[in-house]
C-alpha cells in the first residue's frame, strides 16, 4: 500500500474495526497518512499481525513471530504515525521495519490501552 490517505480521519492505509483481524503477507505500507493511525489503525478489539511468508515460525502457543514487514515513511496529525492500536485492540510487530513515521504523539506506535508484542523490530 502506497500513498493512500484517510483525510482526517483513521487508517492512512488500513482501518480495523472492532472484532476485525487484519493478516498482512509480505506488505510494505510506505507515505500513507491519515489524523490517526498513518499505516494501520485498529478500533476497539481488533487485531493486527503482519508477516512474511518464508521467515514466520512458532515463539510459543499463539505468538506468531514474523519477518521483515515495512512501515516506512507513513504520518499521522496526531497519533500513532505508524499504528495506532485502540482500547482492546492486539498489534503483533515482529522482526518489522517501522521507520521515518511521524505523529504529534507516538511516531512509531500508539497503544491506547491496547497491547502489543514487538519483537526484534527496528
Amino acid at each position: 500500500l502506497r500513498a493512500c490517505e484517510a483525510d482526517g480521519g483513521r487508517g492512512g492505509g488500513v482501518f480495523a474495526s472492532a472484532g476485525v483481524v487484519v493478516r498482512a503477507t509480505d506488505t510494505r505500507v510506505e507515505d500513507a497518512m491519515a489524523a490517526y493511525g498513518g499505516a494501520l489503525y485498529l478500533d476497539q478489539g481488533a487485531e493486527a499481525r503482519l508477516t512474511k511468508v518464508h521467515g514466520e515460525t512458532r515463539l510459543a502457543e499463539n505468538y506468531d513471530v514474523h519477518a521483515e514487514c515495512e512501515m516506512v515513511g507513513n504520518t499521522a496529525e496526531f497519533t500513532g504515525g505508524a499504528v495506532f492500536s485502540s482500547s482492546a485492540a492486539y498489534v503483533s510487530v515482529a522482526g518489522c521495519s517501522v521507520l521515518r513515521n511521524e505523529a504529534a504523539e507516538g511516531g512509531a506506535l500508539m497503544l491506547d490501552a491496547a497491547a502489543a508484542f514487538v519483537y526484534q523490530s527496528r
